[in-house]
């Protein structure tokens, strides 16, 4: 659990969340990466702000 909080493993971890999710598909990427619940709807804003 503590290698998720390196950002070297983190972002791999990122990227095959991506990729396996396709690469024009950001709000679900966004949202997967983020979890669930209604919480992925505030980091989608969020996230949308900085495309």
């Amino acid at each position: 659990m503590i290698d998720l909080f390196n950002y070297d493993i983190s972002e791999k971890i990122f990227l095959y969340y991506a990729n396996e999710i396709g690469p024009n598909n950001f709000e679900r990427i966004a949202k997967t990466w983020n979890g669930s619940g209604k919480s992925t709807i505030q980091y989608w804003e969020q996230v949308k702000k900085f495309l």
